[in-house]
């Protein structure tokens, strides 16, 4: 089986240019689905402004987490290994764009089908 792409979701960071009334969400354009992973992998389209949660859904295990880092500037590779708790949440990011591959995806591994993914695309 294939490595999974993951849907991402965008916020729109407000500054100071804007007033809460210029801002209007309608109906579900700010829910977010937890995207289950695959022990095949999973990938997202980097923008060079990613966030990415991670939770651990199960109630007694610890499972590994793995996000794949593209080649940066100088030619570097490597990988960020954690392991999550049952019941855990957390977070990388922002990503920028050094994150993402050749292909321009960022690559996620994890141990078991408990941990689970949101990607949010940040936006200024």
């Amino acid at each position: 089986m294939a490595a999974e792409a993951i849907a991402a979701s965008s916020i729109y960071a407000l500054s100071s240019r804007f007033s809460l009334a210029d801002v209007t969400q309608t109906g579900d354009e700010v829910d977010m689905a937890w995207h289950v992973s695959t022990t095949d992998g999973n990938y997202f389209t980097s923008t060079g402004k990613d966030l990415l949660l991670v939770r651990n859904n199960d109630g007694g295990e610890t499972y590994e987490v793995t996000v794949n880092i593209g080649t940066d500037e100088f030619g570097r590779t490597g990988s960020i290994v954690y392991d999550l708790g049952d019941n855990e949440f957390a977070y990388f990011g922002p990503l920028g764009s050094e994150w993402a591959d050749g292909d321009g995806y960022v690559q996620l591994d994890s141990e078991d089908t408990a941990i689970e993914y949101i990607v949010i695309n940040l936006y200024r």
